[in-house]
């Protein structure tokens, strides 16, 4: 009967304790019973013994004269991370990722998380997949996802695709031209109204909701349970805010800090709005390739885990755009510089760039394609290409 009374006043506390409290709680319990209380509390609570003495030694050792607010746990309790108890994690990690060489610009894997933890399973580092992932961000890798048609069957094909990125990058930085990443993310935010709904006996108030969704292109949404696709509008706005940024970079730091490159390496996604079956992307790219007067060679990221080595100079550009009501896309685009010995952001709120209207709700017809001076490469034709400027 003394044991259903302690579970019950446990119970009737339990939802405003917190780790410590738990224990002094049970402590205090025991210490009222006492010879045989710290058995009878444990078995009454499911507290380990281990706390509950640890909770005595404490009530025995408080100070009246210190803070009440204490911390749940002294400075250093809990368990310690995996990296610091086994300190061959991240090498042997390391040694599983590819490739191996120190001075290569790129470190890439198209292994699943699941077959990682099996292969450190096996040198006898036991980590379940989700810790890996958990590790791999630590250790600044990204994923990087495609549609599906980007998806190659053979894991060979990906991993290829992988080395000609990383013998590009390393090429090119040797040689003093610019090689620059990019990321583009489109979101849409719906700020609702602050409403009311009267009932039969009471007013509800519902306060202003925020809300958002991200897309990529191509994507189907189903509003109110009806099937409808996403207005192809936001992803050309988006590949053209894209290169605008492009422009702005080379513009005002890239002319200056590359003035002999011999032409522009641009790497990013292998879907999305930049995804190389884009005809819009193209014409966009051709844009700048006119305006730098440089071959602008694009290389896609097949699906897999990056990053990259190599220090990079990196700019922010947002946008903000309020397209109908209660709803604004919010556009953001990343660029990267790899290579340069320095680590430096730069934010830009940049203002809408000029649009070709004509293109905007409709793709790009033949004859407008046909004009951009495209060269794929022999590897991956559709992974690699180069656009050179018109006069060329």
């Amino acid at each position: 009967m003394e044991d259903q009374q302690i579970n019950e006043r446990f119970k009737f506390l339990s939802w405003a304790l917190n780790e410590r409290l738990r224990r002094l709680l049970a402590a205090s319990e025991a210490k009222v019973i006492g010879r045989g209380g710290v058995t009878q509390v444990s078995r009454a609570t499911g507290i380990s013994r281990r706390a509950i003495y640890a909770g005595l030694k404490e009530l025995e050792e408080r100070n009246y004269h210190q803070d009440l607010l204490l911390p749940a746990r002294r400075t250093g309790g809990g368990r310690k991370k995996i990296t610091q108890t086994d300190s061959s994690l991240v090498t042997d990690l390391e040694s599983l990722l590819e490739p191996t060489q120190e001075d290569s610009p790129l470190s890439w894997t198209t292994k699943g998380l699941r077959v990682l933890s099996a292969e450190l399973s096996e040198r006898g580092h036991k980590l379940s997949h989700t810790s890996v992932g958990i590790l791999l961000k630590e250790m600044g890798y990204s994923i990087q996802t495609n549609e599906r048609y980007m998806e190659p069957a053979n894991g060979h094909v990906r991993n290829g695709q992988f080395s000609v990125i990383n013998d590009k990058t390393h090429q090119r930085v040797d040689d003093g031209n610019p090689v620059i990443y990019l990321e583009t993310a489109w979101t849409e935010t719906t700020n609702a109204p602050q409403q009311s709904c009267r009932g039969n006996s009471k007013n509800t108030n519902l306060s202003p909701s925020t809300a958002q969704e991200h897309y990529s292109p191509g994507q189907t949404k189903f509003p109110n349970n009806k099937r409808s696709r996403i207005e192809p509008a936001n992803f050309h706005f988006l590949q053209t805010f894209a290169i605008h940024t492009c422009r702005d970079w080379w513009q005002h730091s890239g002319a200056r800090t590359y003035p002999e490159a011999q032409d522009l390496l641009i790497i990013s996604d292998g879907g999305g709005s930049n995804g190389p079956r884009t005809r819009f992307w193209k014409l966009e790219v051709q844009k700048l390739a006119n305006y730098i007067g440089l071959p602008v060679l694009f290389c896609h990221f097949p699906s897999g885990t990056t990053r990259w080595n190599y220090s990079s100079y990196q700019v922010n550009a947002r946008l903000d755009h309020a397209s109908r009501n209660f709803v604004s896309d919010n556009y953001r685009v990343t660029l990267k510089v790899i290579g340069l010995q320095t680590m430096a952001k730069h934010e830009l709120n940049a203002n809408e760039p000029d649009q070709d209207s004509h293109f905007i709700w409709n793709d790009v017809p033949y004859e407008k394609f046909s004009q951009i001076n495209l060269v794929r490469d022999e590897h991956k034709r559709d992974w690699n290409y180069a656009i050179l400027p018109n006069d060329v």
